[in-house]
């Protein structure tokens, strides 16, 4: 008869319950790579959509004096780039 110990017992516990964890996460990452997969495949039209005027807004960074000016670029209304602004001599 094999004996069972207390550290068989827990490095079984601790696999079951590492495998159930991960079994719950598959359907998630599924869906994140489908969906970088498909950002990816829209990336193949050379398309770069955050140039268009619309996403754009011209400010200024007001976190010091100098008042850097900034091109912040936008997607769905939301705030996901931000650069120098390239027509300011201050960023030449």
């Amino acid at each position: 008869m094999v004996s069972k110990t207390r550290r068989d017992f827990l490095k079984t516990a601790a696999l079951l319950g590492g495998s159930a964890f991960v079994a719950t996460q598959v359907p998630v990452t599924l869906s994140v790579l489908s969906k970088s997969l498909a950002r990816a495949q829209s990336f193949d039209n050379n398309e770069y959509t955050y140039n268009n005027p619309e996403n754009m807004i011209h400010s200024v960074c007001l976190q010091c004096h100098v008042a850097c000016p900034m091109r912040c670029k936008i997607q769905d209304g939301i705030l996901v780039k931000i650069d120098g602004n390239p027509y300011s001599p201050q960023n030449l």
